[in-house]
């Protein structure tokens, strides 16, 4: 499996110079910690880093991390193809872990390992919603093996569903959600809400269950009487 390079790092033997350099040349949004500084290069195509003063040799230099959820493995394997460890692994704030290592022709390179990103289900929650409301269905945070029940009948399957969503944009898209009631579990979530679209209001009731850090499931109950011929869905 490829890994990729997720996080580069600046070494230098003045931080507070280093930073304003970088800041006024390049604006980076860089917070100073310590004898180090985080760097926030403000770009969703680029990546982010931080500008380090050891206060020791090396105190000049640049190297980038490699993400990995295999650090002693791949330390193993570096230096059996010629690499040497030089530094770790060690812990970081936020529960990862770091090593440096110098492949066979001395340059020096960080590996790191993933941050812990799975959302909670008040966060998915939040998320679904969201992406329904600004109309961005293409994102939303649900599995390849997704299911949805309703009155309409099930759906299995991301690409089905989104497809089926695409085919009847003018019924799902538009809405605003009020939040009527919430009870969360530790891997689902009951949600009674009321969709809003015009003069049109629908009270829903839905459990999601989740599983990755994805919605995998939704089974919703919505309140209402026989389904209009002009609410129903082109399946």
């Amino acid at each position: 499996m490829k890994k990729p390079v997720v996080h580069f790092e600046i070494g230098c033997d003045n931080l507070s110079e280093t930073s304003k350099f970088y800041q006024e040349v390049f604006h980076w949004e860089i917070v100073e910690q310590g004898i180090s500084a985080s760097v926030d290069t403000g770009t969703r195509e680029g990546i982010s880093g931080h500008i380090t003063q050891l206060g020791h040799e090396p105190h000049r230099y640049i190297t980038f991390y490699i993400e990995t959820d295999s650090l002693e493995e791949d330390l193993e394997k570096l230096e059996a193809s010629g690499g040497k460890k030089m530094l770790g692994p060690l812990p970081v704030p936020g529960g990862r872990r770091f090593a440096w290592f110098e492949d066979p022709v001395g340059n020096m390179v960080g590996l790191i390992t993933p941050l812990n990103t799975q959302k909670s289900p008040a966060d998915l929650v939040k998320e679904w919603f969201h992406k329904w409301e600004t109309g961005n269905y293409h994102d939303l945070p649900i599995a390849e093996d997704f299911q949805h029940t309703s009155p309409f009948g099930t759906i299995s399957g991301k690409a089905t569903y989104l497809q089926i969503v695409m085919e009847n944009e003018d019924k799902f898209l538009g809405h605003t959600f009020e939040i009527l009631d919430k009870l969360y579990g530790e891997n689902k979530a009951c949600i009674c809400y009321r969709a809003i679209k015009g003069d049109h209001q629908l009270e829903v009731s839905e459990w999601q269950y989740f599983k990755e850090g994805l919605i995998q499931e939704i089974v919703a109950h919505y309140h209402i009487g026989e389904i209009r011929e002009e609410r129903k869905l082109n399946m």
